[in-house]
């Protein structure tokens, strides 16, 4: 999906081949490659294509915010 869209083909290559699922969007900025937009307009554009689900914890006081991979784009990455 993300190859068709051709939002952020780099960062869906980068997660299938290391099987990321469930992240911080600090842990995986260095897989968005530059040339294809500011990772925050990647991001968001995942996002609306229902590619990243972004997931809020929280700690006490303190809320995280991370992002999924729905299970719907990663079943078969098991398999890879």
């Amino acid at each position: 999906m993300v190859n068709d869209f051709k939002v952020a083909p780099t960062f869906g290559l980068y997660s299938r081949a290391g099987k990321l699922t469930s992240f911080t969007l600090s842990e995986v900025e260095e897989l968005f490659e530059e040339i294809e937009g500011k990772v925050a307009d990647q991001v968001r554009l995942l996002d609306r294509l229902g590619f990243l689900e972004r997931v809020l914890e929280q700690e006490g006081t303190h809320t995280r915010s991370s992002f999924r991979i729905p299970r719907l784009y990663t079943r078969c990455w098991d398999y890879a």
